[in-house]
């Protein structure tokens, strides 16, 4: 009973440390990535950006 409890953790752990499972989800993450890249994002309003310039200063320009 307690052999077969544990058989799992250690078959998903084999299963979690190959090479192939490995490349596959790093596919699926530049996959995921790509409308964030493509799609436009939010234009920025200047008044803001001085605004917060102004407030953190050296620290806002990172």
């Amino acid at each position: 009973m307690l052999r077969s409890i544990l058989r799992w953790p250690k078959k998903a752990w084999q299963w979690l440390t190959r090479m192939r499972t490995a490349l596959v989800l790093l596919f699926l993450l530049a996959v995921g990535a790509i409308p964030g890249a493509l799609l436009p994002q939010r234009p920025l309003k200047a008044a803001n950006v001085d605004s917060s310039l102004e407030a953190n200063g050296t620290i806002a320009e990172i």
